[in-house]
């Protein structure tokens, strides 16, 4: 799904696959370079709202994805991001910062187990 303000531009680049249930949504611009695949349930982000003076108003960023880039099931990316070349991302990784060239990215999640007595 692809929402957009306005404002909003979104550019694909060639050979780009974007599997089920991802969404985009775009209040400034989000450009794909060639060969993008992401994964399902991928959710793309340019913009928050602006909590500390108006929650109406929205902070706005470009997100650059480069070429070659896999980009796994349950990702997030988030505003202001720009992801380099030759790039995977693990599944379900939230992307707050910049990704460079040739790198695979994934989040450490560690689950804990406690006891409980009823």
């Amino acid at each position: 799904m692809f929402r957009l303000d306005n404002e909003g531009h979104v550019s694909v680049g060639d050979n780009c696959f974007f599997n089920d249930n991802c969404q985009i949504n775009c209040h400034d611009k989000i450009n794909f370079g060639n060969n993008v695949i992401c994964g399902q349930n991928v959710l793309f982000f340019g913009h928050d709202h602006d909590y500390k003076n108006n929650i109406y108003d929205f902070v706005k960023k470009e997100i650059k994805i480069g070429n070659n880039v896999w980009i796994g099931a349950n990702c997030i990316i988030l505003k202001g991001v720009t992801i380099g070349y030759n790039v995977v991302i693990a599944a379900g990784t939230i992307v707050m910062k910049n990704i460079e060239s040739n790198k695979i990215v994934y989040q450490r999640k560690d689950n804990v187990y406690k006891e409980y007595k009823r």
